[in-house]
């Protein structure tokens, strides 16, 4: 959908994230004291990012960036925070990361939390469906799972909500179907809702239900709670809504990651939404799967050594 000036420089900004440039060149308004985090909401160097971007040039030959949705609020005081979803493709032509080229056409996704200083970049989250770029380049995303993120967990951010009602309606969601009412996905939902959950895509209320039970059922007891939501209304398109959100606790019940392994693990994840005269009529929510099993496998490590 067309961008206005103001969101084509944020979107400019977030595919220049993605640029094969090197951790020297990042694009006008990043800095070295710029807050990024990954999915886990640990600190990343720009050094660590530009490194993961090589990999991904390196390994698709004609990798390219492009923003699908871009939603953003401005503040009073010239700061703005913005949630864009982006799509990659390109085809696995090279050797590395990803093991041998299969020479076949990979698309996925991924998500940015952006806050903005006029035009420079203060913090940033980027969250990466590594299920559907590992599914595609042939890998399993539970068996690259072989280390775990070294640096430690960072202070929450301050929550930010705008005045815009669909974002409102978009938490309220989620949060009640995340509080143990499933049916508000019935009731809320168009019947013939378009979804896209890491690595598949779906379609109906009853497969939103499967998808957010199965997170749930993995981390009975832990926290949801939504950062951040965003709403907005543009000629010629539907409203939209987009939120960050996350999920802390214990890894105590099965579901979507397996066994219980007793984890302490954070799900940070986002969740996009178009709304229609029937209800939300499309839903896009990325969660990184591999930073999920990642902090799951180094615990049952840690477990490992500690009793062997």
């Amino acid at each position: 959908m067309p961008l206005d000036d103001s969101d084509q420089d944020i979107g400019q900004l977030a595919v220049g994230l993605w640029a094969n440039t090197g951790a020297g060149r990042m694009p006008a308004g990043v800095t070295l004291d710029t807050d990024l985090r990954d999915a886990c909401d640990r600190a990343v160097t720009l050094r660590s990012h530009a490194r993961q971007v090589f990999d991904f040039h390196a390994a698709f030959s004609d990798f390219q960036t492009r923003v699908e949705d871009c939603l953003t609020s401005d503040q009073d005081d010239g700061s703005s925070v913005a949630l864009l979803r982006l799509r990659h493709q390109g085809t696995h032509s090279g050797h590395g990361r990803y093991g041998a080229p299969t020479n076949k056409r990979a698309l996925f996704r991924s998500v940015l939390e952006l806050h903005l200083d006029g035009a420079d970049l203060t913090a940033a989250t980027i969250l990466l469906d590594n299920t559907a770029l590992l599914g595609q380049a042939g890998l399993d995303v539970r068996h690259m799972a072989n280390a775990a993120p070294a640096s430690a967990l960072q202070p929450d951010r301050m929550d930010f909500h705008d005045s815009s009602p669909w974002g409102g309606v978009l938490a309220e969601v989620l949060t009640t179907a995340m509080d143990g009412d499933l049916s508000v996905l019935h009731r809320g939902y168009d019947p013939a809702v378009e979804l896209l959950y890491p690595g598949q895509a779906a379609a109906g209320p009853h497969q939103a239900e499967r998808f957010w039970l199965s997170l749930r059922a993995a981390l009975p007891t832990a926290t949801f709670h939504v950062n951040t939501s965003l709403g907005q209304e543009d000629a010629l398109t539907p409203p939209r809504a987009a939120a960050f959100w996350s999920l802390s606790g214990q890894h105590d019940g099965w579901g979507r990651y397996g066994a219980p392994s007793g984890a302490a693990i954070r799900i940070n994840g986002a969740t996009f939404a178009e709304f229609g005269p029937r209800g939300l009529r499309r839903e896009w929510t990325i969660i990184d799967d591999l930073a999920v099993w990642r902090q799951i496998s180094a615990f049952s490590t840690a477990n490992c050594l500690s009793s062997g």
